[in-house]
């Protein structure tokens, strides 16, 4: 149905209707009765058209997976002093109507594992690491739009770090000189993408979560070698690799107040840029607002 067939509905195939702003999840029927078949799910902060009234049903008009749909959801779901009446006639944007943004930030604890590299020091020297591992933290921003009702993405932007340790071997002119544990930092700064998908349970509490997966573009700034007596070496261009993620992700939605929501998230990815590939876990803390 194009946007202007949504506004002829409107007008001429109900006597008024109203926007209305969901506050808890709620299911959506295909029938005005308890025993219709399931169609969707409402989750909080989602909007939809409320076309008319049945008895004790609402119809509606609302997204799933980007398509507009009808539906019919229980009175008793909603305050009626929550419905906005739209003018008769009246122009509808239907991405104001029916969707919501959000505006966000998050600190990410990061973990990852990395094989064995070489990393030249200029023409004569050379660093061979073993297999290194290490946490690390770091802030992110993002902005996040629904997709319907049962999807939504999120385009964050990342100041990434990279921390790792290991042994390491310093070779001059091909001849080992030096033993030596070493911590790889290098900073990154980053945009992504994640599409998150919901309704994968049914049960009340898990409708909240959701599963996902995306992609992470960045661009080296500095890195460093440092080692265990002090020394520092800086990594030049060729040891900073562009870094490209692939990640898979499942979170909470959780409504903190009307507008504001944190959103615990867990992520696995790898970095298929360097060499060797990074293994990635992390643990993300995020806050939103909604607007």
């Amino acid at each position: 149905m194009s946007l202007f067939g949504l506004t002829l509905l409107i007008s001429f195939q109900a006597k008024a209707a109203w926007y209305l702003t969901i506050t808890e999840d709620t299911a959506v029927n295909s029938q005005s009765n308890a025993h219709a078949k399931n169609i969707g799910v409402l989750h909080a902060g989602q909007r939809v058209i409320v076309l008319g009234h049945k008895k004790k049903w609402s119809q509606i008009v609302f997204l799933r997976r980007g398509k507009k749909r009808r539906g019919y959801i229980p009175r008793s779901s909603y305050d009626p002093s929550a419905l906005v009446y739209i003018i008769k006639n009246q122009k509808v944007n239907n991405n104001e109507a029916l969707n919501q943004a959000y505006l966000g930030a998050a600190v990410t604890v990061a973990f990852n594992y990395r094989g064995a590299s070489d990393t030249n020091l200029d023409g004569s020297q050379e660093v061979q690491i073993a297999e290194k591992s290490g946490s690390s933290s770091f802030p992110s921003l993002f902005y996040e739009k629904p997709y319907g009702v049962a999807a939504s993405y999120r385009v964050f932007f990342n100041y990434r770090q990279l921390e790792s340790e290991g042994q390491a071997t310093l070779l001059q002119n091909g001849t080992p000189t030096l033993y030596s544990k070493v911590k790889v930092k290098q900073t990154f700064v980053s945009v992504g993408m994640t599409y998150k998908i919901f309704e994968y349970f049914k049960s009340r509490f898990l409708r909240k979560v959701w599963l996902g997966g995306g992609l992470e573009l960045g661009r080296g700034l500095s890195g460093s070698l440092i080692y265990e007596d002090g020394i520092n070496t800086k990594l030049g261009a060729d040891d900073m690799p562009f870094l490209f993620i692939v990640h898979f992700a499942f979170g909470w939605q959780n409504k903190i107040s009307e507008n504001f929501l944190f959103l615990p998230e867990i992520r696995a990815g790898i970095a298929t840029s360097t060499q060797p590939m990074t293994n990635i876990a992390e643990f993300i803390a995020a806050f939103a607002y909604r607007y």
